[in-house]
């Protein structure tokens, strides 16, 4: 889904390409990160995206490319329960928006896609 701020944004889920568009340096803006060489980056993202109860979306500030970057991003796990008649209940994870882009009700936006 591509919609209009100041600039033009993609949100869309996590892929490989991200590592470059700076998706750990905007963890870095929520947490601690460490180190995470590419390799260990594209082992993690695959075990995300093997798994039917986790999903983590980016949103790219498509205006730069070919050298976008990644400046908001959001992970919902969702956890099979039995109460509730064996219902699932949703948590909302690692959901940051880059400081340059704060205040622009984006989280709003893409934890509503969530």
């Amino acid at each position: 889904e591509t919609f209009e701020l100041p600039v033009r944004l993609c949100l869309r889920q996590l892929n490989a390409d991200d590592y470059d568009r700076d998706f750990l340096h905007l963890l870095g803006q929520l947490t601690e990160v460490g180190s995470v060489p590419r390799e260990f980056f594209e082992e993690r993202l695959q075990l995300l995206l093997a798994s039917p109860f986790q999903t983590m979306v980016v949103v790219e500030d498509v205006d730069l490319r070919p050298k976008s970057r990644v400046i908001a991003c959001g992970t919902l796990q969702v956890e099979p329960k039995f109460i509730h008649e064996c219902g699932f209940c949703g948590h909302l994870e690692d959901v940051v928006v880059d400081w340059s882009m704060r205040g622009k009700r984006l989280g709003k936006r893409m934890v509503s896609k969530l």
